[in-house]
């Protein structure tokens, strides 16, 4: 009976007596194979196999150590499970996931070199109390933690999750803008200014700043802003509020972005980030103020206008009902007290 000789298969038992088959090549992830070795199952997981990329490294960088943190991240950029997030998405879970694999032991021992079998809850709160002064940064490291270990356990790098043991940090998000901030803001900030046109194109928009600093005069259809979101993928079309359109007329002519520095040119959405805080500083408002504190202010402002949580997804854009019920619920406590006292009287 003839025996098949292939490459980069490894076999072996695991403790409980079950065996085991992976692809391993130099400089290419490891794969778990399903068997038996020359089911359909096993011929089809090791064609897949042989057609990922390498690993690329980057020059100068240590050789991934099998089995450890780092090869696991590595396994995990190269799945499809990683490859089907938004770029948008893929850059803000790397940024994370690389900044606590660089990250080392009181001992010095980098985190990516650990072994991802041996890593326990106690290992992985070394990670999250160094951002202990950042309790937002705490709260996305661990939630990426969970992403990767529950990869671990797909991959059969080990068993359990111990980031899932871990109790969330608790953050109080950002600081919805008050009408009374806004008040303070418009009064400092002249008609016509970038200032200005930033905070009303954030009000009247209701969207996250990746996408509010992607606008222009050139997504200006029959009276309606349209915007593709890139953190949902969904296509808005927003009516331009009558203050929104008093500030698109006042805009330089030729300008087509909406968002811009003080010279005229457009931003990132970190670059924007920073400018509005300055901008909301200088106008007196507190130093927690943001563009995100504009878009929870939209949708308040919604609410208590008497829209409907479909209506307020309609313009933010929400995914799930209950995040444009928050503001509805707030709205409808306001009027329901306020009814109740007239009643008292």
């Amino acid at each position: 009976m003839a025996t098949l000789d292939l490459k980069f298969v490894q076999k072996y038992k695991d403790r409980h007596g079950k065996e085991r088959l992976y692809f391993r090549r130099p400089n290419y992830p490891r794969v778990a194979l399903r068997g038996p070795v020359g089911s359909a199952e096993f011929f089809e997981d090791y064609d897949a196999a042989l057609k990922q990329e390498p690993v690329k490294l980057q020059v100068g960088a240590t050789r991934i150590k099998p089995g450890t943190l780092g090869d696991l991240t590595s396994q995990y950029y190269q799945s499809a499970r990683f490859r089907g997030l938004k770029p948008q998405t893929q850059a803000n879970y790397r940024r994370i996931i690389d900044s606590f694999q660089s990250m080392t032991f009181p001992d010095g021992t980098p985190f990516r070199d650990a072994p991802v079998r041996g890593l326990k809850r106690r290992h992985l709160l070394i990670i999250l109390d160094g951002k202990t002064d950042v309790p937002g940064a705490a709260y996305s490291m661990l939630k990426r933690l969970k992403t990767l270990f529950d990869f671990a356990i797909e991959r059969e790098f080990r068993t359990d999750n111990p980031a899932a043991l871990i109790r969330p940090p608790k953050i109080n998000g950002f600081r919805a803008l008050e009408d009374a901030d806004i008040d303070l803001y418009l009064k400092h900030w002249p008609a016509g200014s970038p200032q200005r046109r930033a905070i009303i194109v954030l009000l009247y928009t209701g969207q996250r700043r990746s996408d509010a600093v992607r606008m222009g005069r050139q997504h200006i259809k029959d009276g309606r802003i349209t915007v593709t979101q890139q953190k949902t993928g969904h296509r808005l079309e927003i009516p331009i509020h009558p203050v929104l359109r008093t500030e698109i007329d006042l805009m330089p002519a030729g300008q087509m972005m909406f968002i811009t520095g003080t010279s005229g040119k457009p931003m990132t959405a970190e670059s924007f980030t920073n400018t509005f805080r300055k901008w909301c500083k200088e106008a007196g408002l507190p130093s927690n103020s943001s563009p995100h504190g504009c878009r929870k202010a939209a949708g308040r402002r919604l609410a208590e206008a008497g829209c409907s949580a479909h209506q307020i997804m309609s313009i933010l854009g929400h995914e799930s009902l209950s995040e444009a019920e928050r503001y509805t619920k707030t709205a409808r406590q306001k009027t329901l007290a306020d009814s109740a006292m007239e009643k008292m009287k």
